[in-house]
């Protein structure tokens, strides 16, 4: 996670800093960052959803397992 933090806080000043020498405006540089946050919720929302549903079912065994015994 640590890794991950410092890689986005070097990139993203740098970034920043040549789209705006390139275009002469941050604009350009705030719309690139967009698609990596953009990725990053969409990675989150889909482990949040798998870790849910090996929850429930985990949660579903376990009562079966109950049942039987």
């Amino acid at each position: 996670m640590n890794t991950i933090t410092m890689l986005g806080g070097s990139l993203g000043p740098y970034w920043m800093g040549v789209m705006k020498d390139a275009t002469g405006s941050y604009w350009m540089g705030l719309r690139g960052l967009i698609v990596p946050s953009l990725a990053a919720a969409a990675l989150m929302f889909v482990l949040t959803r798998s870790l849910a549903q090996q929850k429930r079912a985990r949660v579903a065994r376990e009562e079966l397992v109950q049942d039987l015994a």
